[in-house]
């Protein structure tokens, strides 16, 4: 089936998010992204897929306002908005500087969250809409040298939990949805050998949840997590009953 959807992709110039941008091209899409890749240095076959593409710092507050106005003066509208961008600083918390820690969040959380805000309203108004959060699993599982990747990705659960019950007192047809991947690629970015079977999931993920009208979250785990998951939850039990 083909999308007759507008898509915006944050984080869209590589990895995870670009394979997103490239499915949502097959499947008719016109899909937008937001990246502080310089165009430039991107392929140009994938830029010819994308309906355009804005090299913008999501850790600048500004050019994210000027985006946004720039998108409503141009009557832009966005169907479907996968919040992906995620910095990938991982060392430990006190290592970090004061600005490091400002614009991890910037990046992150914050400005992702006007960005989902201002786009929430248009979807609200026209009846129709999508929001795809990638999480992980680190959510649920700390890294040892990822504390704020980890924390941030966390918050994510938290606003889940909230929207998706806001969106409950609207008539219109709004979703948002939480994906926890597993991990797919180490700590430099290099992809393991299952991210194409991960990609392939998360994918039938997205889909499933453009037909559906109801919020969801979604545990793309290998069966290892799953088994070391279970285990946890087991171990937790037990402490929770010699209490």
């Amino acid at each position: 089936m083909k999308y007759k959807f507008n898509v915006l992709v944050t984080g869209g110039a590589k990895g995870l998010g670009r394979d997103l941008c490239r499915w949502f091209a097959d499947k008719g899409a016109d899909v937008y992204v937001i990246d502080k890749t310089s165009k430039a240095s991107l392929d140009s076959s994938f830029l010819l897929r994308l309906k355009d593409y804005y090299q913008i710092d999501l850790s600048d507050r500004y050019a994210i306002e000027d985006f946004v106005a720039d998108c409503i003066n141009n009557k832009i509208v966005f169907h479907i908005l996968i919040v992906n961008a995620f910095p990938r600083y991982f060392k430990y918390f006190i290592e970090f500087s004061h600005e490091e820690i400002s614009d991890f969040v910037n990046i992150a959380f914050t400005n992702h969250l006007f960005l989902m805000q201002v786009l929430l309203k248009k979807m609200i108004h026209r009846s129709f809409g999508r929001i795809f959060i990638i999480g992980s699993k680190s959510s649920f599982q700390g890294y040892s040298n990822g504390s704020l990747y980890c924390s941030l990705k966390k918050a994510y659960i938290g606003i889940y939990e909230s929207l998706s019950r806001e969106l409950r007192n609207t008539d219109a047809d709004v979703t948002l949805s939480l994906i926890h991947p597993d991990a797919f690629s180490n700590i430099d970015g290099k992809e393991y050998k299952v991210y194409d079977k991960l990609l392939n999931k998360i994918t039938k993920c997205i889909d499933t949840g453009i037909h559906s009208n109801k919020s969801n979250v979604y545990h793309v785990y290998l069966y290892k997590t799953r088994i070391m998951g279970s285990i946890r939850l087991v171990k937790a039990m037990i402490d929770l009953w010699k209490r």
